[in-house]
């Protein structure tokens, strides 16, 4: 299939960010303007500002104001070439360039499309130091160009690629949510010891062992080593041949070998996270040494379980009082003295080898998991690289009409002034995240705050002699939202305004209430949920890559922490029980469909979603309301 190349600039607009002079307070303090750097592109779907600027600070400086679907570039440094697609109203800096919605090109097509040139565009950036390309660069890129209906089908069945893997990727991560509560609820906190279980120090179970020092200038005898850069997130290492080789001028005693369930430690890095680090280590008769940089202890007490100590050593309260005696200024390390002396719980060994089954089990289902993430990752990767030629078959594809562009109503978004693209886009945000609301007893907080904001906007209308369509729009969906709130067009109120609880969050603890009334449901179900009855936009949710790449969302609340907050039986530390759900309780269980372990129960249209699954794939956490819900 043949399509048509064009440059961006033949048939949208391009604009580059600025910064408003950063000394000036008035430029940045209790902004309201969402203003991007490019480190926020690193969500991929951009929906959180990285800083806000004020009125004052968009008008004195070169920064423009880009509508939601505008497709992003980064053009210097580390993320030159890295691309997103915008899903609010955003100024941004001058290492960002943005490219606008127009009725020739679908933005999630065009944002895709980018995402396959990261490398080809990072190689042809310029700059010693600090590489970069420039505003010309992207207006001149030429990009495949196939009719709008085709572009929204590839996107279509690439974003349902994407969503599997990042389904496949919570799954995983949830398998050691669920680990980590097992343990709390088999054991306890280790270093409050509720339980009362008896104490004794590391050093009595067992051996250390410090690691190799050797030069890289070594010859003669090869092995397997295990180094710092080995450990990453991992908590156990069972694929030995991916480890690095090691020459040394002579062979090692057999003390700096390792076995079956020796433990390896951290002890020292430049990375302060990874001090105090713990793998356990199964190199199956293979001759694998561990680096200077590290500690072996070998387990040698029947008392304990490996698999239980392991856990111990990856619970992050009982990691950080073990590295309260941590030594260095610049680079923190630890020794055998310290690890000897940590203070290690001793529950009865039956209870530890019931743990041991369930992890065992879990570790099973871990590893299929794994695989198919492994197995998607590869079908994504084909799929784009298919797409892109236009070698995809899409005649079967479906896709949502609403998403055509009326051409006739289309308007250039460029020639409306910033100003007016502010209340256009206030309105679309507001009208998705209260349009569909019917019964209300109180007016939330959030909406009369967007209220206010849109009738100081309302007030520059007068001056306009003919308002632009879009804007007329708004104007009505404000004005219905307005009359199904009880409010008048000054933003008063005839019912109570909500001032504490979040409204969106409250709304949908009572449909899932509504919905979920003695049945279960996954994360997969929920999203299709709340998708369906149109409060996804309403409902913040970040996968954990996104919380990789931004580490300032974990602060935030999302699906996920509304959840996991909402879980009668898990033990969560302090952190979250401040955060206890004030509106939904959950419980959870691991649901095994090869055994059936329980009979579960579901909603006719989360039924749809598994009945075509493999036995594998159903099995997972799944979440049903606790009884005082």
């Amino acid at each position: 299939m043949k399509w048509n190349k064009e440059q961006i600039s033949s048939f949208t607009e391009v604009v580059t960010g600025g910064t408003p002079a950063t000394d000036k307070r008035e430029y940045w303090e209790k902004g309201t303007i969402s203003w991007l750097n490019s480190g926020d592109l690193n969500q991929g779907v951009v929906t959180k500002p990285s800083k806000f600027i004020t009125e004052e600070g968009y008008k004195n400086s070169s920064t423009k104001l880009m509508p939601s679907n505008t497709v992003l570039i980064a053009l210097t440094g580390a993320t030159t070439g890295l691309s997103a697609i915008l899903k609010i109203e955003a100024c941004a800096n001058q290492s960002v360039t943005g490219i606008l919605p127009s009725s020739k090109h679908y933005p999630e097509f065009l944002y895709y499309y980018f995402k396959t040139q990261r490398q080809r565009i990072f190689n042809a950036a310029w700059g010693g130091a600090q590489p970069h390309i420039n505003q010309k660069y992207v207006k001149d890129y030429i990009v495949p160009l196939p009719p709008i209906v085709e572009q929204i089908k590839i996107a279509t069945i690439l974003n349902k690629a994407e969503v599997l893997i990042k389904q496949c990727k919570e799954s995983i991560d949830l398998l050691d949510v669920l680990l980590k509560s097992t343990f709390m609820r088999m054991f306890g906190n280790p270093v409050r010891n509720e339980k009362k279980w008896n104490i004794d120090f590391l050093s009595q179970f067992g051996e250390f062992k410090n690691g190799l020092n050797f030069s890289k200038s070594e010859k003669g005898f090869s092995y397997l080593c295990l180094g710092v850069g080995d450990f990453k997130n991992l908590s156990t290492i069972t694929d030995i041949d991916s480890l690095s080789t090691i020459n040394l001028s002579k062979i090692p005693s057999d003390e700096y070998f390792l076995r079956d369930n020796d433990f390896v430690f951290v002890r020292s890095n430049g990375n302060r996270e990874l001090v105090g680090r713990c793998i356990t280590v199964f190199p199956r008769e293979k001759k694998v040494t561990f680096s200077g940089f590290c500690i072996r202890f070998r387990l040698k007490d029947e008392r304990l379980n490996s698999i239980y100590l392991n856990h111990l050593f990856r619970d992050s309260s009982f990691k950080r009082t073990m590295l309260q005696n941590g030594r260095g200024a610049n680079i923190q390390n630890i020794n055998q003295e310290i690890l000897g002396s940590s203070r290690i719980p001793l529950p009865p060994k039956k209870l530890q080898n019931q743990f041991a089954a369930i992890v065992e089990k879990t570790e099973i289902l871990k590893t299929q998991l794994q695989s198919s993430l492994s197995d998607l990752e590869e079908l994504y990767a084909s799929l784009t690289q298919r797409a892109f030629k236009g070698e995809l078959d899409l005649s079967a594809v479906e896709i949502d009409k609403t998403l055509l562009p009326d051409v006739q109503k289309v308007e250039p978004v460029i020639s409306i002034p910033p100003n007016l693209q502010k209340a256009i886009l206030l309105s679309d945000k507001i009208n998705k995240q209260f349009g569909s609301i019917g019964k209300i007893t109180k007016v939330p907080s959030a909406l009369t705050r967007q209220l206010e904001h849109w009738n100081k906007l309302q007030n520059q209308f007068k001056s306009i002699p003919k308002l632009p369509e879009a804007l007329l729009q708004a104007q009505k969906n404000m004005q219905r939202i307005q009359e199904t709130f009880g409010l008048s067009q000054t933003g008063s109120t005839k019912i109570p305004v909500e001032e504490e609880t979040g409204f969106n969050w409250e709304v949908l603890a009572n449909r899932i209430k509504e919905r979920y009334k003695n049945l279960h449901f996954n994360f997969e179900m929920l999203h299709s949920f709340i998708q369906k009855d149109k409060l996804a936009e309403a409902t913040p949710y970040y996968s954990s890559e996104e919380l990789k790449t931004n580490p300032r969302l974990n602060d935030a609340e999302d699906l996920k922490t509304f959840i996991q907050t909402a879980i009668r039986n898990i033990e969560m530390d302090e952190k979250q029980q401040r955060q206890t759900n004030p509106f939904l309780r959950l419980t959870q269980s691991f649901y095994n469909a090869e055994i059936e372990n329980f009979v579960l129960s579901l909603h006719k249209e989360d039924f749809k979603l598994i009945k075509d699954k493999t036995a594998r794939q159903r099995s997972g956490i799944y979440f049903s309301l606790a009884p005082e819900a």
